[in-house]
């Protein structure tokens, strides 16, 4: 397919937080795969167990982020999101 393509990469240093979202979060680098979860606590507790380490999180009254990898780093890191929905 020629609209996707996979870059890996190893990083000489820990990624840092650098993209400023306006609300005193910043995000960390854009080379991740994100997933959007309905119960981050299970989902945390699953990935633990094969290796995956938080490297990263953030919360806020709409959403909880968390980015996740391995050590050593694979190079690409994981980002998991879990929404929270406002009560009517």
């Amino acid at each position: 397919n020629d609209d996707f393509y996979l870059e890996l990469m190893e990083p000489i240093e820990k990624q840092k937080l650098c993209y400023d979202t306006g609300c005193g979060a910043p995000i960390g680098h854009l080379s991740e795969i994100g997933f959007l979860t309905p119960d981050m606590d299970a989902e945390l507790a699953r990935l633990s167990k094969l290796g995956w380490q938080v490297t990263d999180a953030l919360s806020s009254e709409h959403s909880r982020e968390v980015k996740m990898d391995m050590d050593p780093s694979i190079g690409l890191p994981i980002e998991l999101m879990e929404v929270r929905h406002r009560e009517k």
